[in-house]
């Protein structure tokens, strides 16, 4: 299921398999987490703005 390049949660699972969780690790999932919980706020803002602006045209 992998082509040639790592994706960085395949990077991240073969450092843990080889050494373990070091600092760098821990720093680089926490990033990942803050990443995609920042796209999710803003997919969500995005769709209420959205469907109001819609409706209030409607009007």
């Amino acid at each position: 299921m992998q082509g040639r390049h790592n994706t960085l949660q395949t990077y991240l699972w073969a450092q843990y398999k080889q050494v373990g969780l070091s600092p760098t690790l821990y720093a680089l999932m926490t990033l990942l987490i803050l990443v995609t919980l920042l796209v999710m706020l803003l997919l969500v803002l995005k769709a209420r703005g959205g469907t109001s602006s819609a409706a209030a045209e409607s009007r």
